[in-house]
């Protein structure tokens, strides 16, 4: 029983760190201790006494390997929701950019033919041709 409580909170203890639901194996972990102390009590007077110790230590351990897991998914899915934050974050700047690059061209195409409107008139002023006086 020792070696088997053992086993099962390594095996807990691991999952924890992978598998999403990680409080259910922390949960599992304690259950793996409690079974440890069971087979301790019921080999009180056996010599499988010093195994049911270490199984009791050993699952200990694990209890705190899978809190562990627990920060280490916890930290998985903050960064993974920070990258996305970033990722549209990054979107709306490219968005930004483009409606700003769209309104300078717009801007740089009015003054190109204000400049080329009053080029014109200055052109036909000089050579005598005013267009106001046409008339």
């Amino acid at each position: 029983m020792p070696i088997v409580a053992i086993a099962l909170a390594v095996i807990f203890s691991i999952l924890a760190w992978f598998v999403s639901p990680t409080w259910l194996f922390i949960i599992l972990t304690v259950l793996t201790v409690t079974v440890a102390v069971v087979s301790l009590v019921f080999s009180l007077k056996s010599s499988k006494k010093l195994l049911s110790i270490i199984a009791i230590g050993v699952a200990g351990l694990m209890i705190f390997v899978s809190i562990g897991g627990l920060i280490f998914q916890i930290s998985q899915n903050s960064s993974a929701s920070t990258s996305s934050s970033k990722t549209s974050k990054v979107a709306d700047k490219d968005d930004d950019d483009k409606k700003m690059m769209t309104a300078i061209q717009n801007q740089t195409q009015k003054v190109i033919a204000l400049t080329s409107t009053i080029t014109l008139t200055k052109m036909l002023n000089l050579t005598g041709m005013n267009l106001n006086s046409r008339s």
